[in-house]
């Protein structure tokens, strides 16, 4: 029930106990674990048994120091670049702690994001550890670091959608599109700005400049408002 086999023509499969285990097929795609499943990639791995979070594939080296583990290279070009690559490394020398890294290529191959060991993320080669900061987005390259926001209604250009961040003088929340900015607390708007830049307090209509607006629902005294 163990042996080597010529499954078709210029294929070659492997069985043990009764079962296939490996076929190369005469264009050189590798199957393991799964006979002949017509999955168009050069290697395909599969456990055909099992359900839920299994381990497929393992990637393993044996250093101890920090930033020691294997990577997950993507190689074009007749193999002189790497375009990409995927890490998995030692955070600290002593103990399990791990991070994993992704790295991309724009004219040297650097880190671009970092999942820490308690999963805050880290963008730019951002490594500062706090873990109340969940996210942090670091530019390398220049002095601003935003995010935006789009979707099918707002186009996809540099000038559409809602830009958050800071650029570089300040802090600022920049909305390209013709509608309006609001915040909320306890589930509840509290301002608004408009598209024409009218301020409401209270208020999700604003005719005026600005406008604040009374809880009709509240009696007490200091609930209007105070403007020096």
């Amino acid at each position: 029930n163990t042996k080597f086999g010529f499954a078709a023509a210029d294929t070659i499969t492997a069985e043990t106990a009764g079962s296939e285990r490996f076929r190369i097929n005469s264009s050189g795609r590798v199957e393991i674990g799964g006979a002949n499943s017509g999955i168009d990639s050069k290697l395909h791995v599969t456990e055909p048994t099992a359900n839920g979070r299994t381990k497929v594939i393992t990637i393993e080296t044996r250093g101890t120091s920090t930033d020691d583990g294997p990577s997950l290279d993507f190689i074009s070009d007749s193999g002189s670049t790497v375009n990409g690559s995927i890490v998995g490394a030692k955070s600290q020398d002593s103990g399990s702690d791990a991070y994993l890294a992704f790295y991309t290529y724009n004219s040297s191959l650097s880190e671009k994001l970092r999942i820490n060991p308690d999963g805050t993320l880290r963008s730019g080669g951002a490594t500062f550890t706090e873990s109340a900061i969940r996210l942090v987005l670091n530019n390398p390259d220049a002095s601003n670091s935003q995010m935006q926001f789009q979707d099918t209604s707002t186009g996809n250009t540099a000038t559409d959608g809602l830009r958050v961040g800071y650029n570089g003088s300040g802090g600022q929340m920049w909305n390209f599109e013709n509608t309006f900015i609001r915040f909320a607390t306890n589930n509840v708007e509290r301002l608004r700005i408009t598209s024409g830049g009218l301020i409401g307090i209270g208020e999700e209509s604003p005719d005026q400049t600005l406008v604040i607006r009374k809880d009709s629902a509240s009696t007490s005294a200091g609930q209007y408002p105070v403007i020096d």
